[in-house]
């Protein structure tokens, strides 16, 4: 018996039941646990790197910075004893010669213990990463010592978990088989509660949030979770910033969005006329185009993301709180998601009424910009971040020269995909000043919702 399911046994009641017997995997396993309310770490995409050979806790930030991350949350995990950790795939860059396999147990063996006694219930289905090797389902049941798919009961809420079945986010049929014979067990056993469903790819729904990423069988997994309103799914791949208001989404069900904790990415090279941008223009203050950056490498602070969920489940009412984690603060920023009556169609975060209620984001009293004019034309901006009870993605600029020619210049807000809230100075560089005499300087923020607040202003003489 593996090591992770003792430590379970040892801590909770599990009995296993099965069903009628069927081609797909019927087990169903089931666990009590002692207090109404579930708490539940979350998160996503760390991509532990295959070419670190020097494998220890003082070395996991050495090639890639998914393993400090990790080993953050994981021990934030333990300090606040958490009943369940929800990993959502592509935790390893890729699963050849062993290292990415190696920095996930020793991981959990310096948080937990060799034996991981006191561990909580692990849920890790494979993400299109996982099988970036020949042999791969071999090599994660080997190393992860978990099964491909998984059902578990939890004080009577179901949490299913999709592995992918190939490095292109694919879905065999025999995972949508089990999908579609798990999720009719835990509708008939009660039709009130809202069903946890766990699996890599995100849906094109709306304007959620990574869905150009989606399956090749997006259509039809979509179609399976359709018929049943109560489910959230959780779905990572992106590495979308849970900042954004779209990380969230409710349509036929309710789609959440469980970042990165290695880089973040997102649409920078995307024309709304979804034509892409020119790589060869000048950089990105010279490119009206762009949201801050020219090249997504060149992001300041890109692969240091650390974002995941904390879900509050109350397993007598169903009710279900998000809190949007920093886990490189221990700290939530952002609102919370509150889940209510699922199975009554109980949306509240549809795109159209998120749009509805959202609010503008705005500068507090006494914000301002200070701008400092160095060699070559090159200056320094620095001003207020914008109130952080609004989610600002972007700020937009815009320099009109001594001879009223205007140039508007987009970035992303640092706070946006770095994951905090707390008021901050932006600070951005501008390479433009060509001409001697007086420049004028504006500055908007602008929500993730397309909500803009109204300018500072300010001067420079170059």
């Amino acid at each position: 018996m593996c090591r992770l399911y003792f430590s379970l046994i040892c801590l909770l009641l599990i009995t296993s039941s099965t069903f009628a017997s069927l081609s797909v995997d019927t087990v169903v396993k089931r666990i009590r646990i002692n207090r109404e309310l579930l708490n539940i770490g979350i998160i996503s995409d760390a991509q532990f790197p295959e070419n670190d050979e020097n494998l220890s806790v003082g070395h996991f930030g050495v090639v890639m910075n998914g393993p400090k991350h990790v080993h953050r949350a994981l021990n934030y995990f333990k300090k606040m004893s958490v009943d369940m950790i929800i990993m959502n795939g592509d935790m390893v860059n890729s699963p050849s010669g062993g290292n990415a396999y190696n920095t996930y147990n020793m991981l959990l063996d310096d948080v937990y213990g060799k034996e991981r006694t006191g561990m909580p219930l692990l849920i890790y289905p494979m993400g299109n990463h996982e099988f970036y090797s020949s042999n791969a389902e071999n090599l994660y049941k080997d190393n992860v010592e978990l099964p491909l798919n998984s059902h578990y009961v939890v004080n009577g809420i179901h949490f299913i978990g999709v592995s992918c079945s190939d490095g292109n986010g694919g879905y065999s049929e025999d995972r949508l088989e089990y999908l579609r014979h798990h999720l009719e067990i835990a509708y008939h056993e009660n039709k009130t509660n809202p069903i946890i469903v766990i699996s890599h790819m995100p849906f094109k729904v709306d304007n959620f949030f990574g869905g150009q990423w989606e399956s090749p069988q997006a259509k039809e997994f979509y179609h399976i979770l359709s018929a049943y309103p109560q489910v959230v799914y959780l779905c990572g791949h992106s590495h979308y910033p849970l900042f954004d208001d779209l990380s969230v989404i409710q349509k036929d069900f309710t789609i959440i969005n469980t970042g990165s904790t290695s880089y973040f990415d997102l649409d920078w090279n995307t024309l709304k006329n979804k034509n892409m941008l020119d790589k060869d223009l000048p950089n990105e203050y010279e490119n009206p185009q762009l949201i801050g950056i020219f090249k997504q490498a060149d992001i300041d602070g890109r692969d240091e993301v650390n974002q995941g969920w904390i879900m509050d489940l109350n397993s007598r009412t169903g009710n279900i709180n998000l809190r949007r984690m920093n886990y490189d603060l221990s700290r939530q920023f952002g609102y919370n998601i509150v889940l209510q009556d699922l199975y009554r169609r109980n949306f509240t975060y549809t795109e159209a009424q998120m749009r509805a209620n959202a609010k503008s984001p705005y500068f507090k009293k006494g914000s301002h910009i200070n701008c400092f004019v160095c060699d070559d034309g090159v200056v320094d901006i620095c001003f207020n971040s914008a109130s952080p009870d609004v989610l600002t993605k972007h700020y937009m600029m815009i320099i009109t020269d001594p001879d009223g020619n205007q140039k508007k210049i987009r970035f992303l807000a640092k706070g946006y995909y770095q994951g905090f809230d707390l008021p901050y100075m932006e600070h951005v560089r501008y390479y433009g000043s060509k001409k001697k005499g007086k420049y004028q300087v504006k500055i908007k923020a602008v929500s993730c919702l397309g909500k803009e607040s109204s300018f500072l202003q300010s001067d420079y003489m170059f």
